[in-house]
C-alpha cells in the first residue's frame, strides 16, 4: 500500500481489527471499490488529519459489511463537500468524500463521514447480497 511510505519513522499509530467470520468471495468491482474508499480514508487521515492514531475495523454481519476507519486528527470541515466543490478532493487529486460515497453507491452501500466525540470516523455499510458474486 502506498499508505505503508507514510507511516515509516512515523509516531503514528495503526491499529487493525479485522472479524472472523466465514470467508466472502467479492466481485472484483467490490472488491475494487472497497480498497479504494480505505485507502482514501488512510489517506486522508494521515495526510489531511494529522491523526496520530487510526483504527480500522472490518466487520462482517449476517447482512451487511462494515468498514469502519476511526482517526483522532484534527476533525472535518463544518459541512460535508458536495461533488462540485473544490474542497471536496482528497489526497489522491480525486473526488476525496465524493469519490468514497460515489464507490459505496457503485456497490450498493453508504458511506458516512461524522465526528464523534475526538474522533473523525469514515464508515462503509455495505449489504453482503450485494458484494458476492
Amino acid at each position: 500500500l502506498q499508505q505503508e511510505s507514510y507511516l515509516k519513522g512515523s509516531l503514528l499509530r495503526f491499529l487493525y481489527d479485522v472479524d472472523k467470520g466465514p470467508a466472502m468471495h467479492l466481485e472484483l468491482n467490490s472488491h475494487l471499490n472497497i480498497l479504494r474508499i480505505l485507502q482514501e480514508a488512510i489517506t486522508n487521515s494521515i495526510k489531511h488529519a494529522q491523526a496520530s492514531e487510526i483504527h480500522v475495523k472490518l466487520e462482517q454481519h449476517s447482512l451487511e459489511l462494515v468498514l469502519t476507519v476511526k482517526d483522532n486528527g484534527i476533525g472535518l470541515l463544518t459541512t460535508m463537500p458536495d461533488s462540485k466543490s473544490s474542497s471536496s478532493y482528497g489526497a489522491s487529486g480525486k473526488r476525496g468524500v465524493a469519490g468514497m460515497m460515489a464507490r459505496a453507491q457503485a456497490i450498493g452501500g453508504r458511506f458516512s463521514l461524522e465526528r464523534i466525540d475526538h474522533w473523525t470516523r469514515a464508515q462503509l455499510r455495505c449489504p453482503i447480497s450485494t458484494l458476492g458474486s
